[in-house]
């Protein structure tokens, strides 16, 4: 499908870099807006060994400092004292379960009682707003270069599917915060994430297609066979360059559109 060279980006992870790097060339609003990445889609990258792709980050309702009694109630001490609270759910979990009330979703314990963080459906509306428009690229990763295997493109995000797949343990949920020092208020909290498998991001959408690159573009510019794809997508950079982009790329890329399985 097309090839290109990824610079260094500030990442925590190989995939999450690679994912960054092509971002940044199309979208250059900050990771974790509230807004789509580029003319109203969502981009997203994966590989073939890639468990699950964050779909969005989003902290929970519920009672005053409910991410505090987490850790506090939840938490397990680490090295230096500090109690951190990093903990998986499928579904269900050893500690917690998931649970749709009404719309609304609710992280119990499985045993006892007490507070429990709970997102209100207009929460995850919003939330999840970026994602009415998804493009999943695939591709793989060899040193510093990076090939470009297909895109799926998603649209009509159907939250009702969203909240029945997270219930059933398809999309896991991520806790992950810790105290800033032993025993303070204060917490450093890298976000509750919402992650799903690749293959099965079709569950959330009404409209899913396929889109693959039956011939390769200008190879001089940088970007090659996939700024032509997006370009395809009208998903092109705000500036003066736009124009000349597609100019140059409009009559160099032919797809054929296939319907996922």
């Amino acid at each position: 499908m097309g090839s290109m060279t990824c610079q260094k980006v500030r990442a925590t992870t190989a995939q999450a870099r690679q994912g960054c790097y092509w971002k940044t060339c199309w979208a250059p609003r900050q990771a974790h807006r509230i807004y789509p990445d580029a003319a109203g889609w969502e981009l997203k990258w994966h590989s073939e060994r890639t468990h699950l792709v964050t779909l969005f980050h989003k902290e929970a309702d519920g009672p005053e400092a409910i991410m505090r009694y987490m850790v506090r109630r939840y938490g397990i001490r680490d090295a230096k004292g500090r109690r951190s609270f990093r903990h998986t759910i499928r579904g269900k979990s050893d500690l917690f379960r998931v649970v749709n009330d009404a719309g609304q979703v609710i992280v119990r314990p499985v045993k006892g009682n007490g507070p429990v963080p709970y997102w209100a459906p207009e929460e995850l509306v919003a939330a999840a707003a970026k994602l009415r428009r998804l493009l999943l690229v695939q591709g793989e990763r060899k040193g510093q270069s990076v090939r470009f295997l297909h895109a799926d493109a998603y649209e009509t995000f159907h939250l009702a599917d969203f909240v029945y797949e997270l219930v059933k343990g398809t999309i896991a949920l991520d806790f992950d915060c810790r105290e800033m020092t032993p025993g303070s208020d204060g917490l450093r909290n890298h976000g509750t994430k919402f992650r799903i498998p690749p293959l099965t991001v079709c569950r959330l959408y009404l409209k899913k297609e396929r889109l693959y690159l039956c011939q390769v573009c200008n190879s001089q510019l940088k970007t090659g066979a996939f700024h032509a794809m997006l370009i395809q997508l009208g998903v092109t950079r705000a500036g003066p360059q736009e124009a000349r982009l597609r100019r140059s790329f409009v009559y160099s890329a032919v797809f054929t559109p296939r319907r996922s399985s």
